[in-house]
């Protein structure tokens, strides 16, 4: 069959003809790809644009690369993702692809914003789409591969990833994020859809038109200042797209990229331990929680080990007036992205100057044992949070705070 004319003709037939035929013809102009049984005008059409065409692929060819979507080649963390080489301009190459199986006139049409902003939305910290596939009812998405995978599966490893190093990923998602609102698109934006390629560098992956709830609906709404942080899935926190009510508008991707902020300042063994300590503050919504470690100064006891001392008070300090700024419950003072990339920028300078004269080294830091760390963060909540009271637990004094019912 016709598979791809096939397609376009089905969603033309769906929707109103005239705005559709401008966003299909959007979506596959330059997209590169040649499917079996397409005639040679149309897929010279579809393959306008060479820098971004895969010559003569097809879902053989796909099979081929992943050995028919083996589990060997799928992508750790992904049910759909897939690693491969495919030959494109006579050498092989590197791929990750995504697979739709069995895709629906609805799907379809639910895909095509996606495929749309993909392909016109470049920037050195987005994932490319570089090739797209439809055939036997199967559609493959074909993306740069980014060899280091996702910032969640990066923060899992035993990868000491030093403060500066920290704050380059943060800039970079924020660059990538500050080109997409120019163009009014919001991403997924969360660490399982940040992704970091062989040189480390941070790539944004699953941009679409992002979904929006309206206003009227605002009563089945929940604030996401009042979500609990879940301190014991802090790695995989997902800042959900459900979360915002009425119209979304840059402003709103300022939330899960502050929570993004929290995740490569905070880590999650840490942070366990910390509560420990406090077991009241792992049900408190995640900027009540934040706030509550600044008052208690305890910031070190809820980072890496490894990167105590190692931080530049003033470069912290921007960066915790960041964080606080895109958590905010109040919008209307949120900044923007332009902001948050500027002082990022200014974050990273501040880090940088201090270490030319606070030399800083790489190396393993274990924890220090339950008893010293009870112990070091008792006396903080002892001296910044008296109104706690302590009950000896196990390795040292848990503290509750005095409830007031009067």
């Amino acid at each position: 069959m016709a598979r791809v004319i096939g397609s376009l003709q089905l969603v033309l037939a769906s929707q109103q003809k005239g705005r559709t035929e401008g966003i299909l013809a959007k979506v596959f102009q330059g997209i590169g790809f040649v499917a079996k049984g397409t005639s040679k005008d149309t897929s010279q059409v579809l393959n306008s644009d060479n820098n971004n065409r895969l010559h003569d692929l097809s879902l053989a060819d796909i099979q081929t690369a992943t050995n028919d979507f083996h589990k060997y080649h799928s992508i750790h963390s992904s049910r759909n993702m897939y690693r491969g080489s495919v030959i494109m301009d006579g050498r092989s190459v590197v791929v990750a692809i995504k697979r739709f199986k069995e895709v629906t006139l609805k799907e379809w049409n639910k895909l095509q914003p996606e495929i749309m902003v993909q392909r016109h939305f470049r920037h050195p910290n987005l994932v490319s789409l570089i090739g797209f596939l439809y055939e036997e009812r199967e559609m493959i998405l074909v993306y740069d591969y980014m060899a280091c995978g996702s910032l969640r599966d990066l923060l899992k490893t035993t990868i000491l990833l030093m403060w500066g190093r920290r704050l380059e990923i943060c800039m970079s998602a924020a660059q990538g994020l500050q080109y997409l609102h120019t163009g009014k698109v919001y991403p997924n934006f969360k660490l399982s859809n940040i992704f970091l390629n062989e040189k480390l560098e941070v790539k944004v992956m699953d941009v679409k038109f992002h979904k929006r709830i309206p206003t009227s609906s605002s009563s089945t709404c929940t604030n996401v200042s009042l979500v609990p942080s879940y301190s014991d899935r802090w790695g995989d926190l997902d800042p959900k797209e459900d979360l915002v009510c009425g119209k979304h508008r840059e402003k709103h991707d300022m939330y899960p990229f502050g929570v993004m902020l929290l995740q490569l300042l905070i880590s999650k063994k840490s942070l366990n331990r910390f509560l420990k300590v406090v077991p009241g503050y792992r049900d408190l919504p995640l900027l009540k929680l934040f706030r509550n470690i600044l008052q208690l100064q305890a910031i070190d006891y809820v980072i890496e080990p490894y990167l105590i001392g190692k931080i530049a008070p003033e470069s912290l300090q921007e960066y915790v007036k960041i964080a606080l700024n895109c958590l905010s419950e109040q919008r209307a003072q949120t900044h923007s992205m332009d902001y948050v990339v500027d002082s990022l920028k200014s974050s990273l300078q501040l880090q940088l100057m201090w270490q030319t004269h606070n030399p800083i080294s790489a190396d393993c830091v274990p924890h220090s044992s339950l008893e010293k760390y009870f112990f070091d963060v008792g006396q903080l909540v002892r001296t910044h949070a008296p109104n706690y009271n302590e009950i000896e637990g196990r390795w040292g004094f848990c503290f509750f705070e005095v409830k007031d019912f009067s």
